[in-house]
């Protein structure tokens, strides 16, 4: 392989030894310590422990490493902790904390991410993670938007406008590695009407992290469907 191949995987190989050991007997990942006071570096919370169990799934996918799977599952365990099952619909699993604290599009869509990358999951957890993508698709809004605030009245651009270049992409990405999972018409409508409404919205106020978060879940799509207008949006983002 190139030099540079050889490097990432490298990478990923020491990055995902280090995840291992950096994961403790709860569930949760160490998020950082500062040996001088002998303390742990505050500043963690649900979302970034859900990007810790998303980051160690794919790291076992793609290095085979059973140890590095069983961690990364214990982690979404942990972290499932963290979620209810809606009180009218047992089929909808609902992020505990409010959005102000943790947000729950992002949450949801990361955990169920994460769930979808675990190589060999097990078919109770692929099924939280259907419950997690059934909480996301109450989001997607007729216009192809993700309402990404808790107060469904909320204009989610207005109140938190940093937070649509991460969250929605993060949620087409859930519904699409669903889709892969377990097919439906309403997740291949929703990601293709999604994507088509974030391109526009990159067109109007370009940022990498909106390009990075909708581009994946696009990918997925002309993986799926072969849509011409998903391959596109692929290029225009990135």
């Amino acid at each position: 392989y190139p030099h540079q191949t050889q490097a990432a995987v490298r990478s990923v190989l020491f990055a995902g030894n280090w995840m291992t050991r950096m994961n403790q007997s709860q569930g949760r990942f160490m998020y950082g310590y500062d040996p001088a006071l002998r303390q742990a570096l505050p500043g963690d919370h649900d979302l970034r422990q859900a990007r810790g169990a998303l980051g160690l799934a794919q790291a076992a996918r793609f290095t085979g490493d059973e140890k590095q799977a069983a961690i990364a599952s214990q982690a979404v365990l942990t972290l499932l902790a963290a979620t209810r099952l809606d009180s009218a619909d047992a089929n909808c699993r609902v992020p505990v904390h409010a959005s102000v604290l943790c947000n729950r599009v992002g949450f949801a869509a990361t955990v169920a991410l994460a769930i979808y990358e675990l190589p060999g999951a097990d078919p109770k957890l692929l099924g939280e993670a259907e419950k997690l993508c059934e909480f996301i698709r109450r989001q997607c809004r007729p216009d192809g938007s993700v309402h990404y605030t808790d107060n469904p009245t909320d204009d989610p651009a207005k109140t938190d406008p940093e937070a649509m270049n991460e969250y929605p992409g993060l949620a087409l990405q859930a519904i699409a590695a669903s889709s892969r999972a377990k097919p439906a018409a309403w997740k291949t409508e929703a990601v293709k009407k999604g994507g088509e409404h974030y391109r526009a919205a990159f067109r109007a106020r370009p940022h990498p992290l909106l390009a990075a978060t909708v581009a994946p879940a696009l990918a997925e799509l002309y993986v799926q469907t072969k849509l011409p207008d998903a391959a596109a949006g692929v290029y225009e983002l990135n």
